[in-house]
């Protein structure tokens, strides 16, 4: 949406997940999987590609999909970004003739910079370029395209069956938790559409998808600001969207005001609370003061339970330097909290993530952290099977 509103009008979009599925178990889906996406991709007159490898998880099929784009156009430029060449980026600085870009960073400026030929590729390496921040200006310039993704997208025929889709509004997240990668982005600055311009793209999903049930407003930490936060929600209040909204945040951030006007809407949110050990919440730097995290988040989960929120909170179990007298504090401050109303969802797979990989030797010292198996497990190997602390 950000390259078409700045006058890149021939772009094509490809989601593999959409037109193949992600069912894959075996080995042989592997192989089916490959087949389809070179009969897919062929299809397509490229000269750039842009690859999205979000996640580690998403590490073999970004390697793939770009082996595949260098085989049908040996002369494209080949661009690849996400959380993972911003955790491992010699995963791709390394993977000879694959790669012409590797994007650390937001993509949108410094796609349009590629596109318009104002960065050159390296000839004989991957060149490593950085992202520049979408400031809330850059985002009042454009609107998401609908129904562009509906267009290009070969096996949605029609919006009828689409009920539930996702987007977000802001970026950027400014808090330096261990476990995200986020901490590694030198501007960490929360930049949002307007109230207005959000609403419109709220606005144009419903009216692109005739059936839609659930809008997912996904983003790393919704409605940080505190007044773009109660405008927005005031308006959801007035507006009656015949719509669900989901979306997630920190339980520390909001108010009485504001699970006072989210109780008036369709509104499901998740927050990542995390822990609420001290000695944990230190070691994770999800906050500078403990006690505060840990009465705001007790207050606010009576308040979201006094104003019947529809609401989940997330758990991460197994971080580095966690105690049992640790967990045991986190239950106790949560025990309150545990009835029918009231999701929980917990992560107990951090530390095999880069984020938790980069600092092993950190985390070893420290808090005699041992990994049995191979720490880059996405580069092929076998999942580690366990994470021990001495």
């Amino acid at each position: 949406s950000y390259l078409k509103a700045h006058g890149v009008s021939e772009i094509e979009i490809l989601d593999l997940g959409v037109e193949i599925g992600e069912d894959i178990k075996a080995k042989e889906d592997v192989v089916e999987f490959e087949r389809r996406c070179e009969q897919l991709i062929g299809c397509y007159n490229f000269d750039i590609v842009c690859i999205s490898c979000f996640t580690t998880l998403n590490y073999t099929a970004s390697m793939l999909v770009g082996k595949l784009c260098r085989k049908i156009n040996p002369k494209a430029n080949i661009v690849v970004g996400g959380w993972h060449g911003q955790l491992c980026p010699e995963d791709f600085l390394e993977s000879i003739g694959i790669f012409d870009f590797l994007v650390v960073g937001q993509g949108g400026k410094i796609l349009l910079d590629i596109v318009m030929g104002k960065i050159e590729k390296n000839d004989e390496k991957t060149r490593l370029v950085y992202g520049k921040n979408l400031a809330t200006e850059d985002y009042n310039t454009f609107d998401y395209e609908f129904s562009d993704y509906i267009l290009h997208c070969q096996s949605l025929k029609d919006t009828e069956n689409i009920t539930t889709i996702e987007f977000n509004l802001s970026q950027q997240c400014p808090y330096e938790c261990s476990y995200c990668a986020n901490n590694l982005l030198d501007d960490r600055k929360w930049a949002a559409f307007n109230v207005e311009k959000s609403l419109k793209q709220i606005d144009n999903a419903i009216a692109v998808f005739k059936n839609l049930t659930v809008i997912t407003i996904n983003e790393a930490i919704f409605g940080f600001e505190k007044k773009w936060r109660k405008e927005f929600l005031t308006e959801l209040v007035k507006r009656k969207y015949p719509v669900n909204f989901m979306t997630q945040t920190r339980l520390d951030i909001i108010d009485e005001e504001d699970i006072e006007l989210l109780s008036k809407i369709n509104f499901f949110i998740c927050f990542g609370v995390e822990s609420l050990s001290k000695e944990t919440l230190g070691a994770m730097q999800k906050t500078n003061d403990p006690d505060r995290y840990i009465k705001k988040c007790k207050e606010n989960l009576n308040l979201l339970k006094k104003y019947n929120v529809p609401r989940e909170i997330y758990l991460m179990f197994g971080h580095p330097g966690e105690t049992d007298q640790a967990l045991r504090e986190t239950y106790n401050n949560l025990k309150q909290f545990l009835d029918k109303d009231i999701y929980i969802q917990t992560f107990n797979y951090f530390h095999f993530l880069p984020n938790f990989i980069n600092n092993y030797e950190y985390y070893n010292k420290k808090y005699g952290s041992l990994i049995q198996g191979n720490l880059k497990w996405w580069k092929g190997y076998d999942f580690p099977s366990e994470v021990r602390y001495i």
